[in-house]
């Protein structure tokens, strides 16, 4: 139901675009009489009428469509080209002196510019015109070649005639070249001062200056003038009331505004429910507020937008508006859709009323003064822009302007410092930081503020009023710039963190860093189109058109000159997509190659990396030359490069060099393979990747060693599985004396030949390798099938012999050795000797010993008394 709902209420709208479009279309636009202007209206267009380059200047933009159809309905004479140019050059020539009047308007700038744009597009297509016929009788003298010399004999005379013939028409021809270039030249150069004029206009208007409204003078007139001011305005709605009386078609429009508007916002407050609905007693994550932000402004927004864009549309098509009416109510559409994005914008963002949905970190006290703050300067905005377009078009006097913007641009600062003021930060957004950037933007806000009462004060106040109206325009621009910068942030956090739409997002990778590379990737590409987007919309707002940005782009896209070097952003950009597809075709080239050629065919891995390594190189650097061929690069100058290159290699290069032709010899030669396992110097481990430079081995403990090729290469390297994975395994075994030695090794035999790895031929055999110390050393030599198992092999060989050595009884002894000590006579006498000796030396001290031991005995005090 609701998307029935949704899909009506947009064809609704779109069939109301339409409409107000298409009756728009077949509608003349009406021109203000002269006569009905006020005075100084008059005075303004007297000098403009009695010059007359400025009536002239309609006729050649009038003439141009029909030498455009005779270009194309007969051939082209070499003779009508001067006049063509004659007729460029004249408008040209009118246009200059145009230029040297003073109080040129905007709209006579326009129209300059536009001849112009008009005499350079017909210059271009002159030019591109004549240089086919220009190399065609080019290559015709070739052919024909240079006259005879002196001397030499004489060439027939027809060949003579039109030898001269053809270079009469090449001078003719260049010279027209010549002089249309000369012309371009020359347009451009008065299209530049024509730029100029306009920003000088531009900053003189902004900059003039008015009476100071601190004078007592101003007020007085303004009051005296008020009941001037009320009557004009009195009269407009009266003439334009006076064709809609009884008007059926107005009150038919006026039902259509209101249907289409409790329509839209109907089925616009089920889509913000949606967005909005959240069952959780938790806050919603900051991606889902920021994300559903933007929807939620749209639909915020849409209901007036599409109701004022639809009537204002509607009455303009039904020619119900007298022309001064019609700019006023034009004005009101544009201060209603203003409100209404500001509005929206305030109350998404601050959410006063659920915080839960607050995109920025502030308090609930100071979002609900902000909103108001906000809503109260969109509002002044909006009544300033319907005043201001009604002393405009009724030429109200100019102390009533004056008055007018003033009391405007103070409301605006008061309000302005009264949202500055305003404390937001929580507790929390304090301890974190989050609303640091708000503090920073506290200082240029402050300076904005005294700068609009003081240009007030001091009688500029167009640029008061200018600076007033770019917080509120620029200011909303910057907001959304924000709101989309937040929307990728979250857009880039849910990637990372694989919360994404199975039905939008199906293939995104498990592993965190690639959806870690792919959301860098997609938030800076988005975050550019964002800024390149926003920058120009900006630029707009502050007196540049979209002459000078359009001006801008071409010079920097198409190209411009740096010394003696043409840099076009175009050409670089084609030269990399070229390279991409260059480069894709090469690897699909590869793909198919491998698949459908290679391993059909039963090559080997390390053959078919081999091959896939080198043909990459070579589709690599295809790609390259391909790209660097659309760039317009000199292949000439590959000499001076190959020089500066030998010399580098000479010094400083020597070892990448060196390198990369062992890279070269290690892919043909192929003494090493990925997969291989290789043991260089105290490293073993298997090749992982083999690059232009170095060799990477990864070791048994997963590190990746990174080798230089040039080592492989002169250095010795031990290649278990060169030629395949066969290999000899060896396990040494030890038993008792007491074991019969054949019977030890036909179970070693037998155990080797029961395991499923070990191979039949060569058959396996045991080595009756030594008598040792402690028992007999036999050693088991087999062939395993892959020898990069060897381990497990071992592991598996070992475990067997050891169960069947017990169930056979065969002991294997631990480490032992005995100890015999002979001819111990002497000690035995020495040690007696010794004893004797002791013992006398204790009864000559009067202390005997006790049971025949050497030492003293301990006696108590009372034995002794």
């Amino acid at each position: 139901m609701r998307q029935r709902l949704i899909l009506i209420l947009a064809a609704l709208l779109c069939g109301a675009v339409f409409i107000s479009s298409s009756a728009g279309a077949q509608q003349q636009t009406p021109t203000p009489a002269a006569p009905q202007e006020a005075p100084a209206a008059e005075t303004e267009t007297a000098p403009a009428q009695s010059e007359p380059p400025a009536q002239a200047e309609p006729e050649p933009q009038q003439q141009a469509p029909s030498r455009a159809a005779d270009q194309f309905e007969r051939p082209h004479d070499a003779d009508q080209l001067p006049k063509r140019i004659a007729e460029i050059i004249e408008r040209l020539d009118k246009v200059e002196e145009t230029l040297t009047r003073e109080n040129l308007s905007n709209g006579q700038l326009d129209r300059l510019r536009q001849s112009l744009d008009e005499s350079l597009g017909e210059l271009g297509q002159l030019i591109q015109e004549i240089q086919p016929r220009l190399q065609a009788i080019n290559s015709q003298l070739e052919k024909l070649g240079d006259p005879p010399g002196e001397g030499e004999p004489a060439e027939p005379q027809a060949i003579a005639a039109e030898r001269a013939s053809l270079q009469a028409q090449a001078n003719r021809l260049q010279s027209t070249v010549k002089a249309a270039e000369a012309s371009q030249v020359r347009a451009n150069q008065l299209n530049e001062r024509v730029q100029n004029r306009r920003r000088d206009l531009f900053t003189s208007q902004l900059f003039e200056r008015t009476t100071t409204p601190l004078s007592l003078s101003l007020w007085q007139r303004a009051a005296a003038e008020n009941e001037t001011a009320q009557r004009r305005f009195r009269l407009l709605l009266e003439d334009s009331a006076r064709g809609l009386e009884n008007n059926e078609t107005l009150y038919a429009i006026l039902f259509f505004g209101v249907v289409i508007f409790a329509l839209l916002q109907a089925g616009c407050w089920i889509g913000i429910k949606k967005f909005r609905d959240w069952e959780s007693e938790a806050p919603p994550p900051f991606w889902q507020r920021a994300s559903s932000g933007a929807w939620v402004i749209i639909l915020r927004a849409l209901p007036i937008m599409a109701t004022a864009g639809a009537l204002y549309g509607m009455l303009a098509a039904a020619d119900l508006l007298v022309p001064r009416m019609e700019e006023i109510v034009r004005a009101a559409a544009i201060a209603l859709i203003t409100v209404a994005i500001v509005s929206a914008l305030s109350t998404t963002i601050l959410a006063p009323n659920r915080p839960q949905w607050r995109i920025l970190p502030v308090n609930d006290a100071g979002a609900k003064r902000v909103n108001r703050l906000v809503l109260a300067i969109a509002a002044v905005f909006g009544i300033d822009k319907v005043v201001s377009t009604i002393n405009e078009v009724l030429y109200m006097p100019l102390a009533t302007t004056i008055a007018q913007t003033s009391a405007t641009n103070v409301l605006f600062a008061v309000l302005l410092g009264a949202v500055l003021m305003t404390r937001m930060g929580t507790e929390d957004s304090e301890q974190d930081g989050h609303l640091n950037w708000l503090r920073l933007l506290r200082i240029p806000g402050y300076a904005l503020v005294l700068t609009i009462l003081l240009a007030t004060a001091a009688g500029y106040v167009a640029f008061g009023r200018f600076l007033a109206a770019q917080v509120v325009i620029t200011g909303s621009i910057l907001i959304v710039v924000y709101l989309m910068l937040v929307w990728v942030n979250a857009v880039g956090d849910r990637i990372r963190s694989g919360q994404t739409d199975a039905r939008r997002m199906p293939a995104l990778p498990s592993d965190n860093r690639r959806r870690d590379q792919i959301a860098l990737v997609l938030t800076l590409a988005l975050k550019a189109l964002i800024f390149v987007v926003a920058f120009p919309i900006i630029l707009l707002q502050w007196g540049f058109d979209w002459k000078d940005l359009t001006g801008w782009a071409e010079k920097a896209f198409f190209g411009f000159q740096v010394g003696g070097l043409n840099i076009s952003v175009a050409t670089l950009v084609g030269a990399l997509l070229v390279f991409i597809v260059a480069y894709g075709l090469a690897r699909v080239l590869l793909s198919w190659l491998d698949n459908q050629v290679m391993e059909p065919a039963g090559l080997s891995g390390g053959v078919r990396d081999s091959v896939r390594t080198g043909l990459g190189y070579v589709g690599f650097i295809a790609a390259v030359l391909v790209a660097a061929s659309y760039a317009g690069l000199d292949f000439s100058n590959l000499a001076i490069v190959a020089g500066a290159l030998s010399v580098g290699i000479g010094f400083g290069l020597q070892s990448i060099v060196n390198n990369f032709v062992s890279g070269l010899i290690l892919l043909a030669e192929r003494p090493i393979k990925v997969g291989d396992w290789v043991v260089v110097g105290q490293d073993q481990g298997f090749v992982r990747k083999i690059s232009v430079r170095s060799t990477e081995i990864e070791t048994f403990d997963r590190a990746n060693v990174v080798v230089p090729n040039s080592v492989l290469i002169s250095e010795k390297v031990q290649n278990w599985t060169l030629h395949n994975n066969v290999g000899r395994i060896s396990i040494d075994v030890g038993v008792s004396y007491a074991s019969d030695p054949e019977h030890v090794k036909d179970i070693l035999l037998e155990v080797a030949r029961e395991h499923p790895q070990i191979l039949t031929h060569p058959e396996p055999y045991v080595w009756f390798s030594d008598f040792g110390n402690s028992s007999l050393d036999f050693r088991l030599f087999c062939y395993a099938l892959n020898i990069t198992r060897q381990l497990g092999i071992q592991t598996d060989l070992r475990i067997a012999i050891m169960k069947r050595f017990r169930e056979e009884g065969i002991e294997i002894p631990f480490p032992q050795s005995d100890v015999h000590f002979r001819d111990l006579d002497w000690l035995k006498t020495a040690l007696a000797e010794q004893m004797a000796r002791i013992r006398e030396e204790r009864a000559g001290e009067g202390e005997a010993p006790v049971d025949g031991s050497p030492y003293p005995q301990a006696t108590s005090p009372e034995a002794k008394s």
